[in-house]
């Protein structure tokens, strides 16, 4: 079965990120980056998330219920 999440580290290696600027990120300007979740001290993005963070930032003047109408 495949992870419904990724972490910091995957998340980067997705975006060819660095994990470090990542986890600034998370608490510098969390909402540059798909919505996440806390666990303890771990950091995980659902895949679902970070679709729709795609999608908007391929089309950033519309948002996820427009793109639904």
């Amino acid at each position: 079965m495949e992870p419904q999440a990724k972490s910091v580290k995957q998340f980067a290696a997705m975006f060819g990120l660095n994990p470090n600027t990542v986890s600034s990120q998370i608490t510098r300007q969390p909402e540059s980056l798909p919505k996440f979740l806390r666990i303890g001290r771990q950091i995980r993005f659902p895949i679902v998330e970070i679709q729709k963070w795609e999608q908007s930032q391929l089309n950033p003047g519309s948002t996820a219920s427009n793109q639904s109408n």
